[in-house]
């Protein structure tokens, strides 16, 4: 009595035939996945192969081989008379979408040959989450104020956050130029952070971040007089090895200064 072999899922990248299941992926990324399936039936099958094209993925025109066409977000392959003791295998392509921040990728095929129908695997590949950049008033961490105004002479903290959600532990560097028309205030960099003033940015290094923590850097500038009706933004460069992105930009706007002047009689000038 024969017993059928669960049909094979795995993933690639580009034209590399090494598999990259479990690695982690970045939003632009081209993975291909495979399906292989074995006749161990003892007859000759017809064999209908499907997969549902994983989320946060977009697929890649006509790159599904072996006659596999798209129904909606199916690719079905219809494979005749695979001869019995015989491998085949069908392919195809998916881009990783911009908006997929953090989410795992998943995929999954179906074979149906007449006698079984069988699940393969489950490929998985995680992605990076974009750093969050916030801002604060020191004497309240917990209610933001990004898209609020702030006044000449008061001191904002900024806060970025780095969440490892890829597939190894990270060593993470953060570099933020501290916004114009704002001074760097001393000494309120944690973490480790050091505050270079020639070019204005704050820096850290944090080795060995486990997969699935979180840190978090803070530092905090004061609003120069200057400001004076101009929005006060930052943004944050975070490399952890793998990825390298900015943070989301926050924003600041300043009220602008009420102007007093003075004439003679009725002349404007």
């Amino acid at each position: 009595n024969p017993t059928p072999t669960q049909p094979k899922k795995d993933v690639f990248t580009g034209t590399d035939t090494t598999s990259i299941d479990g690695k982690a992926v970045v939003a632009g990324q081209e993975l291909t996945y495979k399906i292989t399936y074995t006749n161990t039936t003892g007859t000759n099958q017809d064999v209908v192969v499907t997969d549902k094209l994983p989320a946060y993925t977009t697929y890649v025109e006509d790159s599904a081989d072996n006659g596999g066409t798209l129904t909606g977000d199916v690719l079905t392959w219809n494979l005749m008379a695979v001869p019995t003791g015989t491998t085949v295998s069908v392919t195809f392509k998916v881009k990783v979408n911009d908006d997929v921040n953090g989410e795992v990728i998943k995929n999954v095929g179906r074979t149906k040959d007449g006698v079984n129908e069988v699940d393969t695997n489950t490929t998985k590949n995680p992605t990076p989450t974009q750093p969050k950049k916030d801002v604060f008033k020191p004497a309240d961490m917990t209610t933001s104020i990004d898209g609020k105004p702030v006044k000449n002479g008061e001191e904002i903290t900024y806060t970025i956050k780095y969440t490892n959600t890829t597939d190894a532990k990270r060593t993470v560097e953060v570099k933020d130029v501290i916004p114009e028309y704002t001074e760097y205030v001393t000494g309120t960099a944690d973490n480790g952070g050091v505050y270079d003033a020639a070019t204005k940015t704050v820096s850290w290094k944090v080795e060995d971040v486990a997969v699935g923590n979180t840190v978090e850097f803070h530092f905090s500038v004061k609003v120069k007089a200057e400001a004076n009706g101009q929005v006060i933004e930052n943004k944050a460069d975070v490399h952890d090895g793998f990825n390298n992105v900015k943070t989301n930009t926050t924003t600041n706007p300043t009220p602008t200064q009420p102007k007093k002047d003075v004439f003679t009689g009725t002349d404007t000038t």
